[in-house]
């Protein structure tokens, strides 16, 4: 769910902190034999191959998968002087629910950017950039044999429902019921005018990126039900899994990349080639078109990766291809092997850069030639990992982003996270400064919830996107808040537990669309039932513990000292945490403690005084909003007296706390 900023005004903030370290348009007739050529004739059993080529296969489209509701068959060209995309599909529906469907609901979603009063460009938007070029998508035409005679779309609502301003969730009344294992055809046309590009999808000088360019059904639930919504700015991800065949028409000098397993057909004619991508068992379909892309193809993991990048981005693509290298087997290992045979990763020009970091199956957009890797700052590697992450968490598990989106963005950030720190040292590497992701993330989070409104109650973390006040907050809460609780539980009850825990939520619920409990269960299953009860807490009522140290008293008792140290606990959590107590003779020992009363006292006996007593000294707790209260130190002579306090996790100098307030902000555009 990336919308990133200028690149260009993210250097500027970068540099003196470098500095201080040191159809309408495509006649019936030429799409009729078009059409026929490239084998978009369907059958009864679905989509014939095209051209008699043999279609690509992947494992999971043939042995992890029920029947699919909708596989679509695309032929689309594009008219790079007319700005648009001309289109017939295909549709081969299956009613795979248990009810009777009277409507059909299409997610029209390019049409968010028609103007400026849509769902999506009326809420903040975190790239910056305002509408210049307007685009949408218009259906010509949607028939059936079943519905003979008649334009289906004719009886399309005007608008998403309750939303006068926005056309991109719309519903389509049926004639007549289709009943519970019906298969129906459906054919389209349509013609998508192809916006500048605002964020994620549209077209700069000669680049396309083309994301929500089709006409596609919303997801079918069980009970008949349709999951429908007006394309909002924080999630969108919410499908059906299905097959895509989808031919693409561009100009000759133009490099193209897709979902799928993409192949140049023959026969190009009048400047023009057609491509044809084959794609199994996925939510979506994206793919891009430049006349400037260099192709570089390599193997990771077994994996056929096809980078497109600009030319002259020679240092960032060496650091794009290590990571893909790197992360495929890494993510493989741990959540299930990557279920397709091939990906295509894309950078766009820095011209075009809104377009980047984001994820769709089999295609992830990075970030461009603006950021050179040169600077210390792995963003190029974050971004690169965090879009590769989301092949399992959104494209595989396929969890509701739009109301979910914890599940998808949540747990890509907290996977990203422990990659980043564990593998190459944390975010940031300058001479005599290094940042790890957590301590970045944690600031980012604290520094973003500071700037709420005062009087504004925190979202809760299983909240659905629009219930977000801003970006700003679901920055905070998702990309932040919800890796800093994953990231506790793993240092309160396990590390190794919750790797489990998640591994085992991968590969259980792959292309299973699960919900929080399924998550939540698995905590359970590996971490045991107070740490799903505490997660709950966190997930659900904004989870909070701040222990302080409140007073620490010693007496002579004997040829001992009994001491007294008495802990004030604030929030509803109630995990457990560890007191490390040090005396003058360097000696040290610890108290195992738990936040389950508002103040505990913990008494020892000791034969040298206390100097120093720190509350969770390895910061497992990472949800304590307040470190300064959790140590106090103490001369030899005295053991009663108000606590000392200083911690390392906290900036401490104008240029640490500089860094961190750009980070906060960096972290927040930077991995979506």
């Amino acid at each position: 769910m990336q919308r990133l900023t200028n690149v260009r005004a993210i250097l500027s903030l970068l540099a003196p902190l470098l500095i201080a370290s040191a159809i309408a348009q495509f006649p019936k007739q030429v799409l009729g034999s078009q059409l026929d050529s490239a084998g978009l004739k369907a059958t009864a059993h679905g989509p014939a191959p095209a051209e008699a080529k043999p279609a690509h296969t992947d494992e999971a489209a043939h042995t992890e998968h029920t029947a699919h509701t909708a596989n679509y068959d695309i032929m689309v060209s594009l008219d790079t002087g007319a700005r648009e995309a001309s289109g017939r599909m295909v549709i081969q529906f299956s009613n795979t629910s248990d009810a009777p469907l009277s409507a059909l609901y299409f997610h029209l979603y390019l049409n968010a950017f028609e103007h400026e009063n849509t769902l999506f460009l009326r809420n903040p938007s975190r790239s910056g950039n305002r509408l210049t070029v307007p685009g949408g998508i218009e259906v010509k035409t949607l028939s059936s044999s079943r519905f003979p005679n008649r334009n289906l779309w004719e009886d399309a609502q005007p608008h998403s429902p309750g939303d006068p301003e926005d056309r991109t969730d719309i519903r389509v009344d049926l004639p007549e019921a289709l009943q519970p294992n019906e298969q129906v055809l459906f054919e389209l046309a349509f013609v998508a005018r192809i916006p500048e590009v605002v964020e994620r999808t549209g077209f700069r000088d000669s680049f396309y990126l083309m994301g929500q360019w089709y006409p596609k059904l919303a997801k079918l639930e069980q009970d008949g039900s349709w999951a429908h919504f007006a394309y909002h700015p924080y999630g969108e991800f919410y499908a059906n899994f299905g097959d895509y065949r989808v031919t693409i028409d561009v100009p000759s000098a133009y490099v193209v990349g897709s979902t799928g397993h993409l192949e140049a057909l023959p026969g190009s004619r009048d400047g023009r080639t057609r491509y044809q991508a084959i794609a199994n068992h996925v939510i979506d379909f994206a793919w891009t078109a430049w006349d400037g892309f260099e192709v570089d193809e390599f193997s990771a993991d077994g994996i056929k990766v096809r980078l497109l990048s600009p030319r002259g981005t020679e240092h960032l693509r060496r650091e794009v291809k290590d990571t893909l290298i790197r992360g495929l087997p890494y993510l493989g290992d741990r959540y299930g092997r990557y279920p397709y045979s091939q990906l295509t990763a894309v950078l766009p020009p820095a011209f075009a850069s809104s377009a980047g970091g984001m994820e769709y199956p089999q295609f992830i957009t990075l970030l461009g030639q603006a950021l050179a890797p040169f600077t210390g700052a792995k963003i190029s590697q974050l971004i690169t990992f965090h879009e590769l992450t989301h092949q399992w968490f959104q494209s595989t598990v396929a969890s509701n982003e739009h109301r979910y989106p914890f599940l998808d963005e949540g747990i890509t950030a907290y996977v990203e996270w422990e990659f980043l720190d564990n593998d190459r040292a944390g975010l940031i590497a300058w001479p005599g400064l290094s940042i790890s992701r957590l301590a970045a993330g944690r600031y980012a989070h604290f520094r973003q919830t500071q700037l709420l409104p005062a009087h504004h109650s925190p979202t809760p973390i299983v909240s659905a996107a629009p219930n977000f006040i801003s970006f700003n907050e679901l920055a905070s809460v998702i990309y932040s808040r919800t890796p800093l609780c994953l990231t506790t539980l793993a240092r309160v009850y396990g590390a190794t537990q919750l790797d489990q825990a998640l591994q085992s939520y991968a590969r259980k619920y792959k292309f299973a669309h699960p919900e929080p409990n399924a998550l939540l269960d698995e905590i359970a299953t590996y971490l045991g039932a107070d740490a799903r009860n505490q997660a709950q807490l966190m997930f659900e009522n904004n989870g909070e513990l701040n222990l302080s140290l409140a007073s620490v008293t010693s007496a002579k008792s004997g040829t001992s000292i009994a001491s007294k140290i008495s802990v004030k606990h604030e929030g509803t959590l109630t995990l457990p945490y560890t007191i490390r107590v040090t005396f003058s003779d360097q000696s040290s020992t610890r108290i195992e403690g738990k936040a389950d009363a508002q103040t505990k006292e913990y008494q020892l006996h000791h034969q040298h005084p206390i100097i120093k007593v720190e509350l969770d000294p390895e910061h497992d707790i990472l949800l304590d909003s307040n470190l300064f209260d959790n140590r106090g130190y103490f001369e030899s002579s005295s053991q009663d007296t108000r606590p000392a306090r200083l911690d390392l996790a906290q900036p401490r100098s104008k240029l640490r706390s500089a860094i961190f307030s750009w980070l906060s902000w960096i972290l927040q555009v930077g991995a979506g």
